[in-house]
């Protein structure tokens, strides 16, 4: 079960770092991320959200089998 904990903090991790990501990369034009990296920003932006969902899944799952033992 520390899998889904340990995954769970990974994709939240993912979800905080890509948010400034998208931030910064449109407040400053960034060489190499701007262009390359980060073409379409709507695909970014589900990938966000795919990250809070794959991540609150994981906690949820991780409360249904444990039941609150962490």
């Amino acid at each position: 079960m520390n899998v889904l904990l340990i995954g769970a903090v990974a994709m939240i991790a993912a979800l905080i770092l890509s948010a400034w990501l998208m931030t910064f990369a449109r407040w400053f034009p960034i060489k190499g991320i701007d262009g390359d990296f980060l073409v379409d920003y709507k695909t970014m932006i589900r990938a966000h959200v795919d990250y809070a969902l794959m991540a609150l899944f994981s906690l949820g799952f991780l409360w249904c089998c444990d039941w609150g033992r962490y």
